[in-house]
């Protein structure tokens, strides 16, 4: 188990600030992670000519990171995990983060669970790697074969995402408010997956008053999304042993670093414990 402290900010207090304040809480006793509540500050670093936002900001205690630079984070030591709850801008945010912690005690508490199976959404797929993808969840018995969807469809991703999985992957082009499929922001209704990874671009940039994670994570049910910051690069692999933990009972946290996502693009978002 883990001790919890609470820190509240001044309206508008400095990123600098809040990370002397993570440094000392570090630096005094062994930090597990911090969550970001609300809309909190960020740093902005460079990324193949574009501005990326990223939490590792806070991470980077030694600062060998200079905002503004280009870094190569797979190399950086992460020295306790991050992440943040940040309810897109154009929501009531108040009312959203309240919502947000009601389902999150509901969940621990057992009000609510998951169906037992999965979902892909790949309308990239031309090597069919969301069939192997199946195969090897199903034939390991991680999830149900039933209870499992996976489609390249606009209509039923948004019918799917109604349903209370416990694992969604969605692999598609897509930016800030778009996704592969002519599917926008204002497409999410509601969102009930429990945890999300999306390898799409710009999916996770907070900084966007409509941005795409948010509207899954803040519209339902779902409690977890990774999700990358800027245009990148991914590959297909729905991180199998990262699932596998999950299904073994590890916190989200523990689970990440079986088959974790580096890259500092990629931001956490909701609460991984």
């Amino acid at each position: 188990s883990y001790a919890v402290s609470i820190e509240y900010t001044e309206p508008h207090q400095k990123k600098e600030d809040i990370k002397e304040l993570i440094k000392k809480y570090y630096k005094k006793q062994s930090l597990a992670g911090v969550i970001l509540v609300g809309d909190l500050p960020y740093a902005e670093y460079q990324w193949m000519k574009e501005t990326m936002v990223s939490d590792f900001y806070y991470q980077d205690i030694e600062d060998l990171c200079k905002e503004g630079a280009v870094c190569d984070s797979s190399i950086l030591l992460r020295p306790f995990w991050i992440s943040r709850i940040s309810p897109p801008t154009s929501m009531d945010q108040i009312l959203a983060l309240k919502e947000y912690f009601k389902k999150s005690h509901e969940y621990k508490i057992g009000k609510f669970k998951a169906n037992g199976g999965y979902m892909a959404y790949m309308p990239l797929d031309e090597n069919n790697y969301a069939d192997y993808w199946h195969e090897k969840l199903i034939s390991q018995k991680v999830y149900s074969n039933k209870k499992s969807k996976i489609t390249k469809n606009k209509a039923e991703y948004l019918s799917y995402i109604k349903q209370p999985f416990e694992f969604a992957f969605v692999s598609a082009h897509g930016d800030q408010r778009y996704l592969q499929g002519d599917i926008t922001s204002n497409d999410i209704e509601l969102s009930n997956p429990l945890i999300f990874t999306f390898t799409s671009c710009s999916v996770g940039d907070f900084r966007d008053s409509e941005y795409m994670a948010g509207k899954h994570l803040f519209s339902g049910n779902t409690l977890f999304i990774e999700a990358s910051s800027v245009p990148h690069w991914d590959d297909t692999s729905i991180g199998l042993e990262y699932i596998k933990g999950l299904k073994a009972g590890l916190p989200i946290f523990e689970a990440q670093n079986l088959d974790l996502r580096a890259h500092m693009a990629y931001v956490w978002l909701g609460d991984p414990t």
